[in-house]
């Protein structure tokens, strides 16, 4: 389908003008879920722009910023102690296993942490971004005359 008509559903998204491959760039999110972190435009290599359907951190209002932050924390929250359910199994198998309790605790605990601080850790990174593209690529005068 072509670019030019997202976000209406399809696989694949081609550019109107060149034929390239935009699909990658353009973000649709399903139901009532919040628009990802991301530049709200694509510009294809043969200069034509698309909505890319991503917001950026600048454009939310406080309540959904905040709402995001305690998402953030949230979610990772509920997946560190989900993995500590598979963390603790793992460190003890590993124990009885290699008869070694400091190689039974490193397994129990980089399987229960490390997913659970994944998530967290790359969503703050993709808010960073979007902070980093929306205040420091902008021009001057465009963040001045915004106040």
């Amino acid at each position: 389908m072509v670019a030019s008509r997202f976000p209406e559903r399809a696989d694949k998204y081609v550019c109107d003008n060149c034929g390239a491959d935009v699909t990658e760039h353009l973000h649709q999110h399903a139901g009532h879920s919040a628009p990802p972190c991301g530049p709200t435009r694509y510009v294809c290599g043969c200069g034509r722009t698309y909505l890319t359907g991503a917001v950026e951190w600048d454009d939310l209002g406080p309540r959904e910023r905040r709402k995001r932050f305690i998402d953030l924390f949230g979610v990772g929250s509920v997946l560190f102690v989900v993995f500590w359910i598979f963390g603790i199994p793992a460190g003890l198998i590993s124990y009885f296993l290699l008869h070694n309790a400091r190689v039974g605790i490193v397994v129990g605990v980089v399987v229960a942490a490390v997913p659970g601080l994944v998530f967290p850790i790359a969503e703050g990174v993709g808010i960073l971004r979007s902070m980093m593209r929306t205040r420091f690529r902008t021009p001057v005068r465009t963040r001045i005359a915004k106040g």
